[in-house]
């Protein structure tokens, strides 16, 4: 298989995990189980195998910024709704609304809606790369489940910050459909600019025999993700 191949087929196995085990959760235990899924599968497998192989491979060459037709497109559309954006209001939408009863300091909120960069994107920071539009997909992503983890750790009590873990167990189930509904249509979205736009980009600008060794590296390193891996870590709930 080549990069474009197991970046889609993962998407596909990624996105059916939402559509199947997303519904299931009703419970402090089930929802942990569907955060874990989330930060093992999505941001240290899949997230992490494109940073570290894909972007760092494109990150310097320039022509990125020239793009396509499609490319265009996809960036138009992601000016008018960045998923930084959509994350943040999220929370902010949780955290106002009488359904979000806890007393939180102001220190916690600022963390939750700060966009958590990693040191890799300094540079795309300062030279405003185009790189930071699939990177803002996966920062967005991760500051949902950090914000749906400290809901968790509210339920359980055992949260920084709050000075009451009391949350009626009907908010606590429609905060967590709220961030995972948008935790969802943010992934999805960028797996649709990605095989549309991205990957297609990065394989042009990528030497043949490099994009060969990519795939090799991302095999080697990470486990593939399947319909049968994700059907094993939610067994776990049997």
């Amino acid at each position: 298989m080549d990069v474009e191949q197991i970046i889609i087929l993962e998407h596909i196995a990624l996105t059916k995990a939402f559509d199947q085990f997303l519904p299931l959760c009703h419970d402090l235990t089930s929802w942990q189980l569907f955060v874990a899924f989330c930060d093992k599968y999505l941001e240290k497998n899949h997230h992490a195998k494109e940073e570290k192989f894909i972007f760092s491979a494109v990150r310097s060459d320039s022509r990125i910024r020239m793009g396509g037709p499609l490319c265009t497109l996809y960036f138009d559309q992601y000016l008018q709704s960045p998923a930084i954006a959509r994350a943040q209001k999220v929370i902010q939408d949780i955290l106002s609304t009488h359904l979000f009863k806890q007393k939180i300091d102001k220190e916690k909120i600022d963390e939750l809606i700060k966009p958590q960069w990693g040191e890799d994107f300094a540079l795309d920071i300062s030279t405003n790369s185009p790189l930071l539009i699939p990177a803002g997909d996966h920062v967005a992503g991760r500051m949902l489940l950090h914000f749906a983890d400290t809901l968790l750790a509210l339920e359980n009590g055992a949260a920084d910050g709050v000075q009451t873990a009391l949350i009626s167990s009907n908010n606590f189930e429609l905060s967590l459909k709220t961030i995972f509904f948008h935790y969802r249509e943010i992934q999805v979205d960028h797996f649709v600019r990605e095989e549309k736009c991205f990957l297609k980009m990065c394989q042009s600008l990528i030497l043949a025999d490099d994009w060969s060794n990519i795939a090799h590296s991302i095999i080697d390193q990470y486990p593939l993700i399947t319909d049968d891996l994700l059907t094993k870590h939610f067994a776990k709930a049997q």
